[in-house]
Protein backbone atom coordinates (compact mmCIF):
# COMPACT_ATOMS: atom_id res chain seq x y z
CA UNK A 1 0.00 0.00 0.00
CA UNK A 2 2.67 2.36 0.77
CA UNK A 3 3.91 2.09 -2.95
CA UNK A 4 0.78 2.89 -4.10
CA UNK A 5 1.00 6.07 -1.98
CA UNK A 6 4.30 6.98 -3.24
CA UNK A 7 3.56 6.43 -6.79
CA UNK A 8 0.41 8.50 -5.98
CA UNK A 9 2.15 11.27 -4.73
CA UNK A 10 4.70 10.94 -7.36
CA UNK A 11 2.94 10.81 -10.48
CA UNK A 12 0.05 13.16 -9.41
CA UNK A 13 -0.01 15.45 -6.01
CA UNK A 14 3.74 17.31 -6.09
CA UNK A 15 2.99 17.89 -9.87
CA UNK A 16 0.06 20.26 -9.00
CA UNK A 17 -1.18 22.59 -6.67
CA UNK A 18 -4.71 22.40 -5.77
CA UNK A 19 -6.83 25.90 -4.96
CA UNK A 20 -9.53 23.17 -3.13
CA UNK A 21 -10.02 20.02 -1.54
CA UNK A 22 -13.08 18.80 -4.32
CA UNK A 23 -10.42 19.69 -7.19
CA UNK A 24 -7.80 17.65 -5.69
CA UNK A 25 -10.44 14.95 -5.06
CA UNK A 26 -11.77 14.82 -8.16
CA UNK A 27 -7.94 14.55 -9.65
CA UNK A 28 -7.29 11.56 -6.97
CA UNK A 29 -10.07 9.54 -8.42
CA UNK A 30 -9.66 10.12 -12.24
CA UNK A 31 -5.80 9.46 -11.22
CA UNK A 32 -7.36 5.87 -9.74
CA UNK A 33 -9.67 4.75 -12.04
CA UNK A 34 -8.53 5.86 -15.69
CA UNK A 35 -4.86 5.80 -15.10
CA UNK A 36 -3.53 3.26 -12.29
CA UNK A 37 -6.45 0.84 -12.82
CA UNK A 38 -7.05 0.83 -16.59
CA UNK A 39 -3.49 1.95 -18.29
CA UNK A 40 -1.04 1.71 -15.56
CA UNK A 41 1.15 -1.81 -15.88
CA UNK A 42 1.56 -3.36 -12.56
CA UNK A 43 4.74 -5.41 -11.54
CA UNK A 44 2.57 -7.31 -8.90
CA UNK A 45 0.26 -9.17 -11.73
CA UNK A 46 3.20 -9.53 -13.73
CA UNK A 47 3.21 -6.23 -15.78
CA UNK A 48 -0.32 -6.69 -16.55
CA UNK A 49 -2.83 -3.68 -16.42
CA UNK A 50 -5.94 -4.80 -14.02
CA UNK A 51 -8.42 -5.15 -16.45
CA UNK A 52 -6.20 -7.45 -18.57
CA UNK A 53 -5.56 -9.24 -16.17
CA UNK A 54 -8.92 -10.03 -14.83
CA UNK A 55 -10.09 -11.05 -18.16
CA UNK A 56 -6.85 -14.18 -17.62
CA UNK A 57 -8.00 -15.23 -14.74
CA UNK A 58 -11.44 -15.45 -16.01
CA UNK A 59 -10.64 -17.26 -19.40
CA UNK A 60 -8.43 -19.66 -17.27
CA UNK A 61 -11.19 -19.83 -14.72
CA UNK A 62 -13.40 -21.05 -17.80
CA UNK A 63 -10.64 -23.08 -19.28
CA UNK A 64 -10.13 -24.81 -15.96
CA UNK A 65 -13.86 -26.26 -15.60
CA UNK A 66 -14.24 -27.25 -19.14
CA UNK A 67 -12.25 -30.18 -19.81
CA UNK A 68 -12.96 -30.44 -23.65
CA UNK A 69 -11.41 -26.17 -24.17
CA UNK A 70 -7.69 -27.07 -22.19
CA UNK A 71 -6.40 -27.17 -25.49
CA UNK A 72 -7.46 -23.44 -26.38
CA UNK A 73 -5.24 -22.46 -23.21
CA UNK A 74 -1.82 -22.45 -25.19
CA UNK A 75 -3.80 -19.81 -27.34
CA UNK A 76 -4.23 -17.82 -24.89
CA UNK A 77 -0.96 -18.13 -23.20
CA UNK A 78 0.56 -17.32 -26.72
CA UNK A 79 -1.74 -13.81 -27.32
CA UNK A 80 -0.53 -12.99 -23.28
CA UNK A 81 2.82 -13.48 -24.10
CA UNK A 82 2.28 -11.22 -27.37
CA UNK A 83 0.93 -8.82 -25.15
CA UNK A 84 3.82 -8.79 -22.54
CA UNK A 85 6.12 -7.90 -25.11
CA UNK A 86 3.91 -4.71 -26.18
Amino acid sequence: MESFYRTLKVELIYQKTYATRREAQSDIFEYIEILYNRERLHSYLGYFIPEEYEKLMLAKSILNKCPKERGKSRVIRQETEKQKVR
